[in-house]
């Protein structure tokens, strides 16, 4: 098993990490402990998260509007205090307080609210349905039990034998153009002088 990215945990953030990574053209890799169709059970995650105006926008992005937009609640104003007990009615006004209300930054996000609050088996669900979409192998029941750094590669040592290898690209980080053939290869066009770009295909 290859990759350019190996991702330990398909989750919320494991699974929109591949996604994001597979609209950039590279090949994503997840692994994760848990049988992953078991994330698609309502029971499988109770909890509700309130997602930040960002996030939420990075998985339109990312195709999911379909899958989430309908169940997730706009968040129109954030109360902040300093009181000792949860909720802004249960005593007398705090003597501090931060509010914000989205009407006030409307001219700015187009209409958008602060946040949304989603449940997590909503959003879990559309992660993985993006995932299994997007044809993003995912090896589970399984987990990451170390990593071996060589010279050009790492390798992923997996909890049932197997190993996962990716391409170190640490010697290409720079500002220097490194370009990826088909067959997997990466080209520092630096040291290939003699090489030249007929056409940009993807960025």
């Amino acid at each position: 098993m290859d990759a350019d990215v190996i991702i330990a945990g398909a989750g919320m953030a494991g699974a929109t990490l591949a996604l994001a990574l597979k609209q950039g053209g590279l090949k994503p890799l997840l692994i994760e402990p848990v049988v992953f169709d078991a994330q698609l059970a309502p029971s499988f995650d109770g909890r509700a998260s309130a997602i930040a105006y960002a996030s939420f926008r990075q998985w339109r992005t990312l195709g999911l509007t379909d899958d989430i937009e309908p169940y997730a609640q706009r968040i129109e104003q954030i109360l902040v205090t300093d009181g000792r007990r949860p909720g802004a009615s249960t005593g007398a006004p705090p003597g501090f307080f931060l509010q914000f209300d989205s009407s006030e930054i409307a001219d700015r996000s187009d209409g958008e609210p602060l946040g949304y609050l989603l449940e997590n088996r909503r959003t879990r669900a559309a992660l993985a349905a993006g995932v299994l979409r997007e044809n993003i192998p995912v090896i589970a029941p399984v987990a990451v039990k170390g990593v071996t750094f060589e010279p050009g590669a790492a390798r992923v040592q997996l909890s049932d034998g197997r190993e996962a290898e990716v391409v170190y690209l640490g010697k290409f980080i720079s500002a220097r153009p490194v370009v990826k053939t088909d067959d997997g290869e990466f080209i520092d066009l630096e040291q290939k002088k003699d090489l030249g770009i007929l056409k940009v295909l993807r960025t």
